[in-house]
């Protein structure tokens, strides 16, 4: 009588058993990683969509500040130049900022907004030209 230890056939099949389970855990492993890397790629992107958004309303909100310098300065020899380059300025990044976001969002709403605002504004009164 043998014994299951001593017995080549029962040697072959938990060899074949262990070489199975070692091929399936390794296709396992390959598919969480190939996974996980898809989503990483993807977090990336959405970071960068992200920082790129950011930087363009802060660029915005930048011009806008200097177009209110130029404005609040405008009785001690800042010229309607100057004002008329800043306007254009925070039109041109607010138009970039509003590309920028989904049509359909809030934040590209709300720029659409000030977009609006900065044309009902009557410059030429401002500035005195």
């Amino acid at each position: 009588m043998t014994t299951p230890g001593s017995d080549p056939m029962w040697r072959r099949r938990g060899t074949t058993v262990v070489a199975v389970v070692v091929v399936v855990a390794t296709f396992g492993i390959l598919g969480m990683v190939v996974q996980s890397s898809v989503l990483l790629g993807r977090m990336t992107n959405d970071v960068a969509v992200a920082q790129a958004r950011v930087t363009n309303l802060a660029n915005a909100q930048r011009q806008a500040l200097l177009l209110l310098q130029a404005l609040t300065t405008l009785d001690q020899g800042t010229g309607a130049g100057e004002v008329e380059l800043q306007r254009a300025l925070v039109t041109r990044h607010l138009d970039v900022a509003s590309a920028s976001f989904p049509a359909d969002s809030a934040t590209a709403e709300e720029l659409h907004g000030a977009q609006i605002a900065m044309a009902e504004i009557d410059w030429d009164l401002l500035t005195g030209s």
